[in-house]
């Protein structure tokens, strides 16, 4: 392997961490395009990276505007907390069981 070649996985690595591919459709197509380029390189077929169902951006905003939100609503009934956190949850793709555990 060649020094460009190395330069160029390690770069590809970076990329292909999850946060950073799947962070938002920009990333997304940034590694596909990289992953085409060093596939050229290596004279074989690409293997893309297919898209989430929910972006990691969209998730970080979701549970920040949560954690915010949870200030406001402690003072609700707990039914209602409850209700509308699943709601938030459902909006992301995350269930939100009744004794509190997740399913991401």
């Amino acid at each position: 392997m060649t020094k460009e070649q190395q330069q160029m996985e390690d770069v590809l690595n970076i990329q292909l961490q999850h946060g950073n591919w799947n962070w938002d459709p920009y990333m997304h197509g940034m590694v596909n395009g990289m992953i085409l380029q060093y596939a050229i390189l290596l004279g074989v077929d690409p293997e893309y990276k297919t898209a989430p169902v929910v972006w990691e951006c969209q998730r970080m905003w979701y549970r920040r505007t949560i954690t915010q939100v949870k200030i406001f609503v402690k003072y609700l009934p707990l039914q209602l907390y409850i209700s509308f956190m699943k709601s938030a949850f459902n909006q992301i793709g995350i269930t939100l069981y009744d004794d509190g555990t997740l399913n991401e």
